[in-house]
């Protein structure tokens, strides 16, 4: 008759189990067939079906038992409900936006943007995983209160940086020759490699166990890179990526190429300067390397030096430059000449010396070398005279810095007193007509004047300029020396004269400089000792006592 006896709100949630539908009042039914009626109604959807099942499963809830009427109602047995499941199932789709869906990977979580009607994409990148973890655990969160059922595919692409060793030939005649010896092992399924080289490599190839591949890679000169498949990667494989470049110029900054045995050669890397690695080996004659520097810039000195041993031989000396930045490369030559010094008698000069410094006119005429050897020539001995007859010229030093106009160094080579009305005078000419020498910022340059009874040389480098004050103008080989101490003068001192505010106290070790550049010690007062035990001819004894009679008259006076 439809009559509704009692009703209750139907309890249930998303949590599986059993759920208790407890009526408040007891109810007495009379004998008849009765229906337990579910309205579902406000939770039924085209989506959704609902099933009954049967379980016989207890529950062991004190509180639920079955009663049978037989003429009428027994007590039931506690613990023996008649128990029925009801189960939902919802074939409804969902977009992973509209649920909030994410998916966490190491600890991220990353949205699922929608793509086609319930389903969604999710791309990553740039997740770093170590090399030994095998499972890829991805958890996926949404913000239902039901669970879902889906489908998931995905792919996954795995990087990983590689160092290589490799070599480069870098060759005076032929473009530079790459060769990179990569180890590929196939850690994990479809696995590829992409090997990236530098924009300047050309004619790259591919070996796999010393056979030429690379019709079978991908060579892309555009992004310059190398890709190489899965199928044609195998465990034990040996690989060898092999390319050419053309060379990049670079050039010297020399000031001399010519040089006695017991002297300091050295040059600089010219401007604009390469940063990268250089390398610096030195041939002798027979073309055995017998000296290699190395040095990488930006450094604070951009120059290369090498003490000739007197041992050294003869002959010309070639210097091979290598430069490479890991990308490029280039190499420069540079000659030099090497020369055994025409020996000297000592004794003699030294005598000479103490006569010259005992006439008033300061001027030396000449003086006369012994040949110890008929096989040297008459030019190394005109070097050697010209180099002693320049230091005699030598009346004063000035060394000035260019900004301020003050001294940081000066020396007198003379009895006479600084003519500072000469000095002054010559000074104020240059100011007067606006006297430059074009080039001094990258190289030495030198001028030659005559002023009154003086000939002045002026040499101008970078911040600073030396003033050498003659009797004569010089040799051409003192010109080469003003160049070499120009350049280690800027060498040692260039960020004190950069910086320089009036403090002379960077430059007290400037006279170590010019001594070693022109051997003005042998200018210095000398004095004659005695021989001790050691024998000396009837001659030798003569010249010592010429000597130490000269050295008194002259104390004397």
């Amino acid at each position: 008759n439809s009559t509704i006896y009692s009703s209750v709100n139907f309890n249930v949630s998303s949590d599986s189990g059993w759920h208790m539908q407890n009526f408040s009042n007891p109810l007495s039914l009379s004998a008849g067939n009765y229906s337990l009626v579910l309205n579902g109604s406000n939770v039924i959807s085209a989506f959704t079906h609902y099933h009954w099942a049967y379980n016989d499963i207890n529950p062991t809830n004190p509180n639920l038992h079955c009663s049978e009427c037989i003429s009428q109602w027994t007590d039931g047995v506690q613990n023996s409900p008649y128990l029925y499941k009801l189960i939902q199932k919802t074939e409804q789709s969902y977009n992973p936006e509209a649920i909030n869906m994410t998916i966490e990977v190491d600890g991220n979580l990353y949205n699922i943007t929608n793509d086609l009607p319930g389903s969604g994409k999710v791309e990553i990148s740039n997740i770093n995983l170590p090399l030994n973890q095998t499972d890829l655990i991805l958890q996926v969160h949404h913000n239902q209160s039901v669970e879902l059922v889906f489908n998931v595919s995905y792919i996954v692409e795995l990087e990983n940086s590689l160092s290589s060793p490799g070599t480069l030939h870098i060759s005076e005649t032929h473009d530079n020759h790459w060769s990179v010896i990569p180890t590929i092992n196939p850690d994990f399924s479809n696995y590829t490699v992409k090997f990236n080289f530098p924009q300047s490599w050309l004619d790259v190839n591919v070996l796999r166990n010393d056979i030429n591949i690379t019709g079978l890679v991908d060579i892309n000169y555009t992004k310059n890179d190398i890709f190489i498949p899965t199928n044609l990667i195998s465990e034990g494989d040996l690989w060898e990526i092999t390319a050419r470049s053309s060379k990049i110029d670079f050039s010297l900054d020399v000031s001399r190429t010519e040089f006695l045995a017991g002297q300091e050669l050295k040059f600089f890397i010219s401007e604009p300067l390469l940063n990268g690695n250089y390398t610096f080996n030195l041939n002798d004659p027979f073309h055995d390397k017998i000296y290699t520097s190395n040095k990488t810039l930006p450094s604070v000195s951009n120059s290369f030096t090498y003490i000739i041993p007197s041992s050294a031989i003869d002959g010309d000396y070639k210097a091979y430059i290598y430069w490479s930045n890991g990308t490029d490369a280039g190499v420069t030559t540079q000659i030099f000449v090497i020369t055994l010094p025409v020996p000297i008698d000592w004794v003699l000069v030294v005598s000479v010396g103490i006569i010259i410094g005992l006439v008033s006119a300061v001027s030396a005429s000449s003086y006369v070398l012994i040949k110890k050897s008929r096989k040297k020539s008459a030019a190394r001995k005109e070097t050697i005279y010209n180099r002693c007859m320049d230091i005699l010229n030598l009346n004063y030093l000035l060394i000035i810095e260019k900004q301020s106009s003050l001294n940081i160094y000066d020396q007198v080579f003379t009895d006479k007193k600084l003519n500072t009305t000469l000095v002054s005078g010559f000074l104020e000419a240059i100011r007067t007509f606006g006297l430059d020498i074009t080039g001094s910022e990258e190289h030495s340059q030198t001028i030659k004047l005559e002023y009154k009874n003086s000939k002045i040389l002026m040499s101008d480098f970078k911040n600073f300029r030396i003033i050498f004050i003659m009797k004569d103008l010089p040799s051409n080989q003192f010109f080469a020396s003003i160049e070499a101490l120009s350049y280690e003068i800027e060498e040692k001192y260039g960020i004190h004269l950069k910086e320089f505010k009036g403090n002379l106290q960077p430059f007290k070790n400037m006279e170590e400089l010019v001594k070693k550049h022109f051997g003005t010690s042998f200018l210095y007062p000398l004095k004659v000792v005695g021989t001790g035990k050691t024998k000396i001819s009837a001659t030798e004894k003569a010249m010592i006592d010429r000597a130490m009679v000269s050295i008194k008259k002259n104390k004397s006076r």
